[in-house]
């Protein structure tokens, strides 16, 4: 979608090809200011406010991504070197917990969306 944007911007004379070296807020400060409402609208499309939950039971989507468990090893003594789960009962829990949670997945169901930010 941001593509489309930046590409009739272009189209349309709004932006250059100098422009698009500019940092990002200048880029779409110069889009926003140049009153066209067909980029306008696109561009209302793109930042609008979507509001969503967590759901297991009524979902709209449901997402399983790879388990990330962070175990940091700590050392005392520079000698021995022992994983955070073993030292801390409170991280081996957690650990259980997100790991038991990336095998279920994260259902999401869809609240509200297409309320454009003011």
């Amino acid at each position: 979608m941001l593509a489309s944007i930046i590409s009739l911007s272009l189209k349309k004379g709004i932006l250059n090809l100098d422009q698009m070296l500019l940092d990002d807020p200048t880029v779409l400060t110069i889009i926003k200011s140049s009153n066209d409402r067909e980029v306008l609208q696109l561009l209302e499309f793109l930042t609008s406010k979507v509001e969503l939950e967590e759901n297991e039971v009524k979902y709209d989507f449901h997402m399983e991504g790879k388990a990330r468990i962070i175990d940091v090893p700590i050392s005392f003594d520079n000698i021995t070197i022992h994983n955070s789960s073993t030292l801390s009962q409170k991280v081996r829990i957690m650990n259980e917990e997100a790991l038991e949670k990336s095998h279920r997945g994260t259902f999401v169901k869809i609240k509200s969306h297409m309320i454009p930010i003011t």
